[in-house]
């Protein structure tokens, strides 16, 4: 399964959302889980996490940083993709999922609700993920 994750989710993990955290222990212990960045992407959750009015520690934020990245795919986004999204900079998000030819962009964004159904990946949030992964059928 390969998967996008939008930086809101890494940040709720990181300051312990159950549900985000749980979206995160599933990615990373499951060998056959895929979590796809660009080198914009990943700058983006270190730059967010880092910042003081989160008020996460440095250490945590090491200690984190070295549990996601075995899960890791890196992936290099070949075109400007032209999608109805209203924030510009959600983008990088689209064209990480096609170039990684992803199954899954979980976000909490609301942005992203206008685009479902039309890609031929799933936009799904934290807890849709978790349905989907956790549910009797895909064990």
């Amino acid at each position: 399964m390969r998967i996008v994750l939008d930086t809101n989710v890494v940040v709720s993990a990181a300051l312990e959302s159950q549900t985000a955290s749980r979206v995160l222990l599933h990615i990373t212990a499951d060998p056959t889980c895929f979590w796809l960045v660009t080198r914009e992407i990943l700058d983006e959750y270190f730059e967010v996490l880092g910042r003081p009015r989160l008020a996460i520690l440095p250490a945590a934020i090491s200690s984190f940083e070295a549990k996601i990245r075995r899960s890791l795919l890196h992936v290099m986004p070949d075109a400007l993709t032209k999608a109805p999204i209203r924030d510009p900079e959600d983008i990088k998000w689209l064209e990480c999922a096609i170039a990684g030819n992803a199954d899954y962009l979980i976000t909490g964004d609301k942005d992203f609700d206008s685009l479902r159904g039309l890609t031929r990946f799933s936009i799904v949030t934290p807890a849709e993920f978790l349905e989907v992964v956790e549910s009797p059928e895909s064990t």
